[in-house]
């Protein structure tokens, strides 16, 4: 499969239909708030890939992506029965609109840009 493989460190309900996946950093994995990366896992040995945002303010020891759950989906379900220790791959990170540290912000999102939007929050 490709991309670099990562460990799960954990899988928590954030919300309705919501995860927070929270992935070991690896080496060299250096992203800012607004960044997002390419998933790739494969439940029933098919290799499905999502788009995620980070939605925690820094990569230290690990980072976090949160994952809206489509019950009828082919991922996102998978993802939210994932645990501790389990590996999926990531490519990236990739975006250009991030928070770089510098000045205040007021973050006002919807839908998918709450991900970010409070990745950018936390980091302000």
């Amino acid at each position: 499969m490709e991309g670099t493989p990562v460990t799960v460190a954990s899988v928590t309900e954030v919300g309705p239909d919501t995860v927070a996946l929270e992935l070991e950093t690896p080496d060299g994995f250096d992203a800012l708030p607004g960044q997002f990366v390419l998933l790739r896992a494969s439940p029933d040995e098919e290799v499905l890939s999502r788009h995620y945002t980070l939605s925690s303010p820094d990569v230290g020891a690990t980072f976090e992506l949160t994952v809206g759950i489509d019950p009828d989906g082919d991922l996102s379900p998978w993802l939210a029965d994932l645990e501790a220790g389990e590996t999926v791959h990531i490519e990236g990170p990739f975006g250009r609109i991030t928070y770089d540290g510098a000045g205040d912000v007021v973050a006002v999102a919807g839908g998918p840009g709450i991900g970010p939007s409070v990745a950018v929050a936390e980091a302000a």
